[in-house]
């Protein structure tokens, strides 16, 4: 096994180089193989630079490999727009790319006052990585104009992860890092962390509710509808409760902004299922009841971790205290408070206002305001238009990403992994990919 696992990645990389229409598919897949991290070795020296620096896996290994592909193509053929008929716009002039560019640039500059300088540095360097794989999926997309590959491949790959994570359910034989979550009664599937399968399973759902929206014939929905079953009953076996929050408002809000009665029957087919199965199981109904006990009982690593944000958002407001440094901060001057080891922040907005202050946040408020604004035209093109046309397909997808990027903000309210997120970046890049190949007509 040490020496099969490198092969088939090298296989995979050389594979993915000759077909590069797919990158982003095994980009998707290699990202969703997050329990990968244990196959390969830990370079245990480079965590001294920052958490899980030093960590290698097949979702890091296709990021460079898709930004090498993007860099390499580009010496090649810089005016690649011309030869498909059409003129692009510079990607970084797009304003979700550009606020999010100039997010990542206020973090380098908070070098002059951060607390940690080294791992403001890594965290610097962190979002630039992802910032340019942004913009590598934009450049795949736009060359392959494959509109549909990026939620075909979300779903299917949730379909599969939701498949080993009801084995396990029902099995109870956990695949990976069973001691840690078999005696909670929560599957991992192929996450580390069960709370992130959420997510993701979150994210198939949406690409598979546009594939039961956007397929020609009832076979093609009811593979939909029983691959979206198979999902929810995956999530709820995560028992994460912010999952189960994010999906039922990102679920419903995708039925308001795309009024069809064939998304909304397997919707409501979904919750009442989903609503009967806690009523029945005892462990999922007890972790809906702790939250009778209040915010704080059902995340007690919170009574510390917000407050404390607050505070260095209070000594610090205009900069922060740089970029990366909330653990620092908190290990030093609130190191008391520190319960069960657990010192990174769990909420994303809390950590931008204590790293990065007044400057941090507007920028932040500033990439969710131009990520909202079209949705209203979104969904007035996809209501409109005329059915399978163009313009509705773009608009279905769009809204799809948009909703994929509000999935992960909310979630990072209790994980903090927004900008950090790979996943963000290959809806940024798609999103953007979207708007100018309808513009190429």
């Amino acid at each position: 096994m040490v020496y099969i696992i490198p092969v088939v990645t090298l296989l995979l990389v050389v594979w993915g180089w000759k077909n590069p229409r797919f990158l982003i598919t095994l980009l998707i897949v290699a990202l969703a193989l997050e329990i990968s991290r244990t196959w390969f070795p830990h370079l245990v020296l480079l965590d001294r630079l920052g958490a899980f620096v030093g960590v290698i896996d097949l979702g890091r290994i296709m990021v460079f490999v898709l930004i090498s592909y993007f860099l390499i193509d580009q010496a090649r053929c810089k005016d690649f727009g011309l030869e498909y008929g059409f003129h692009r716009r510079t990607i970084w002039r797009n304003p979700l790319f550009l606020v999010s560019g100039i997010y990542i640039f206020v973090g380098l500059l908070s070098l002059a006052w951060s607390v940690d300088p080294p791992r403001t540095l890594v965290a610097t360097i962190r979002l630039g990585v992802l910032w340019f794989m942004g913009i590598a999926v934009y450049h795949l997309v736009i060359k392959s104009r494959e509109r549909w590959l990026v939620p075909l491949t979300f779903g299917v790959m949730a379909t599969i992860v939701a498949g080993i994570g009801a084995y396990e359910a029902v099995s109870q034989h956990f695949l990976w890092l069973g001691e840690i979550y078999q005696p909670l009664g929560r599957v991992n599937s192929t996450f580390v962390d069960a709370n992130i399968l959420a997510r993701f399973l979150i994210i198939g759902a949406l690409a598979t509710l546009v594939w039961i929206l956007m397929a020609s014939n009832w076979t093609g929905k009811l593979v939909g509808f029983l691959a979206l079953l198979l999902q929810m009953a995956a999530l709820l076996a995560t028992g994460s409760r912010t999952g189960w929050l994010i999906a039922s408002l990102v679920l419903v809000f995708f039925a308001v902004l795309l009024p069809r009665k064939v998304v909304i029957f397997p919707l409501i087919g979904c919750f009442l299922s989903a609503g009967l199965y806690i009523t029945l199981n005892p462990a999922l109904l007890g972790r809906i009841t702790e939250l009778k006990q209040g915010f704080w009982a059902a995340g007690l690593q919170r009574q510390y971790l917000i407050p404390a944000a607050w505070d260095m958002f209070m000594h610090h407001p205009l900069l922060g205290v740089g970029s990366g440094g909330f653990q620092k901060t908190l290990l030093t001057n609130y190191s008391d408070l520190v319960q069960e080891g657990i010192s990174l922040s769990h909420t994303a907005v809390m950590t931008t206002a204590s790293e990065l202050g007044i400057l941090g946040l507007g920028v932040l408020g500033s990439f969710l305001f131009f990520l909202y604004w079209p949705i209203l035209k979104f969904r007035k093109l996809a209501k409109n238009a005329f059915k399978y046309s163009e313009v509705q397909v773009t608009s279905v997808l769009s809204i799809f990403a948009i909703l994929v990027v509000t999935t992960i903000f909310i979630s990072a309210q209790a994980e903090s992994r927004f900008f950090e997120d790979p996943f963000l970046w290959v809806s940024l890049g798609y999103l953007a990919a979207l708007g100018d190949l309808e513009g190429a007509g």
